[in-house]
């Protein structure tokens, strides 16, 4: 009886490491004492402890070896049909680069050393300060137009935009308190209304904001923060009038809040991507002039020589996620800004809303249609505007 048993089960564990094509049929006899064995638990383990016992391999180990040899082999065929391994991306390639140079000489910056801008303004960058900026075919840009109001006899003509030569640098890790990110350079900015109609010439605007900037970035393990610091002056050509100004704003980079750091609509079923952008911002200005009755020249926000402005400056960039949309969709982009500040010498709360929407024309995005709405008191002069423009746009 034992002999028969043994072979039987012999057979029947035996079977899950041999292959099934070799394989025997069990007699009905061995059928009859193997199931009478499984029947009983205990008799089972017992069985299965002697048959392991006068194997070299032990039974409950053969499937999973058999299993891991399979694994192997279908790892191998798959790593045989992998395609080739894809270039590295920008920033893996600054890693890269920097990997074997000391501390001092490490550059992570991707648009290190001097780089020109053409932009709306300061919101149309697309990062936080002044650093590098975003891709043009993101960003709004300068604007150009041009109406001949028929009806009226009056040509209007329109130049509005930022340019700025800036130097970018970012070391890594420094010891505190030194900043990680540092950004200089000199900037210029036009805004040009001219009406040919003489019934119209109030609503001419002409001026010119000229200066530098310094801009500190400054990271933990929580966020970044950028500290940026312009100071210029401010000219008004149709008032013939002059004013020194200085800015200091501040811009807290929070990816898990998305703050200044681009979100995913897709998530809720919008294919776009959405930049919130809420900086913290001082404002002062004096104004370094007479007019022509030899008086002190006074400010658009106060009606006084010196405002100082203090609030929040939202902005919402939007453009469609290119996971998703294709085609001449692809190339809308939209910016809104929202500037609220409360004036200190006058006790008085003022704001300034922009918008725009961008239609690049060509394929890298430096040329586009725009149109634009302004409202409220100029961020630059304080003159009151409730204008709406559409014209041709150039950003890099």
């Amino acid at each position: 009886m034992y002999s028969t048993t043994r072979a039987a089960l012999t057979v029947v564990f035996l079977a899950g490491v041999a292959s099934a094509a070799s394989a025997k049929s069990l007699t009905p006899e061995q059928n009859a004492v193997l199931d009478k064995i499984l029947s009983d638990p205990e008799t089972a383990q017992q069985a299965r402890s002697r048959l392991n016992a006068g194997s070299k391999t032990p039974v409950a180990s053969a499937q999973p070896k058999k299993a891991k040899a399979k694994g192997a082999a279908q790892a191998q065929n798959g790593a045989e049909a992998d395609p080739a391994p894809k270039k590295p991306d920008a920033i893996t390639v600054l890693i890269q680069n920097n990997a074997d140079k000391p501390p001092g000489e490490r550059q992570f910056s991707p648009c290190a050393g001097w780089t020109f801008i053409l932009r709306q303004d300061w919101k149309d960058l697309g990062e936080a300060g002044a650093s590098c900026p975003g891709p043009a075919d993101s960003a709004q840009g300068a604007q150009i137009s041009f109406a001949n109001d028929l009806a009226a006899h009056n040509r209007i003509a329109t130049i509005n935009g930022t340019a700025a030569v800036i130097f970018n640098s970012i070391t890594g890790d420094v010891p505190a308190p030194m900043p990680y990110a540092v950004s200089f350079g000199a900037y210029t900015t036009v805004d040009n209304v001219s009406n040919s109609s003489a019934s119209q010439l109030k609503g001419n605007v002409d001026t010119l904001a000229y200066g530098g900037l310094l801009n500190l970035g400054f990271t933990n393990a929580v966020a970044a923060n950028f500290f940026t610091l312009r100071g210029g002056v401010v000219e008004d050509f149709g008032k013939n009038t002059s004013a020194a100004n200085a800015v200091l704003d501040w811009s807290p980079v929070v990816a898990p809040l998305f703050i200044h750091y681009p979100y995913h609509l897709m998530r809720i079923g919008i294919p776009l991507i959405a930049r919130f952008d809420p900086d913290l911002v001082a404002r002062y200005d004096s104004a370094t002039g007479k007019d022509a009755t030899g008086k002190n020249q006074v400010l658009a926000f106060n009606n006084q020589q010196n405002a100082l402005r203090l609030g929040p400056e939202f902005a919402l960039a939007i453009a469609p996620d290119p996971g998703y949309v294709t085609g001449p969709l692809a190339r809308f982009t939209a910016l809104f800004g929202y500037d609220i500040w409360y004036e200190t010498y006058s006790r008085r709360q003022i704001s300034w809303f922009t918008s725009s929407v961008n239609y690049n024309i060509d394929e890298a995005g430096n040329f586009g249609i725009k149109a634009t709405y302004n409202s409220g008191q100029n961020v630059n002069t304080g003159k009151g505007a409730n204008i709406y423009t559409i014209g041709l746009s150039g950003k890099i």
